[in-house]
């Protein structure tokens, strides 16, 4: 699973991160528990097994599960069962399009887009 702190910039060095613990003798990452002589530069470096990653550049990002596609599939099938399969098949593949493009269009936000992105 991962998480997303919004309005946090991605640190570039263990002396930016919010996860550092450099109370003790040696830097400490509070995520990892990884710990370093109190040598390493952590202004100048992140821990080797920082589980930090930037979030790549991307537009809308939406919960698919919300979109309930599967559950739409289950009711053209029955539709295709009740008579002229072919006719009402074709229909719930055009009713399925629709009602498919409606719910991603509908579908909730979950990461908006950054500024300048769609």
């Amino acid at each position: 699973m991962s998480i997303l702190i919004k309005g946090i910039e991605m640190p570039t060095n263990c002396g930016m991160c919010w996860a550092l613990d450099d109370y003790g003798d040696y830097p400490r990452c509070r995520i990892t528990e990884e710990q370093r002589g109190y040598t390493f530069p952590i202004r100048e470096k992140r821990m080797d097994n920082c589980p930090l990653v930037p979030l790549p550049p991307h537009g809308r990002l939406i919960d698919a599960d919300a979109i309930g596609i599967a559950e739409h599939e289950e009711r053209f099938v029955k539709r295709a069962d009740r008579g002229d399969w072919m006719d009402e098949y074709i229909v719930g593949i055009v009713d399925g399009l629709h009602e498919a493009g409606r719910r991603i269009i509908n579908a909730p936000t979950i990461i908006p887009a950054e500024e300048g992105e769609t």
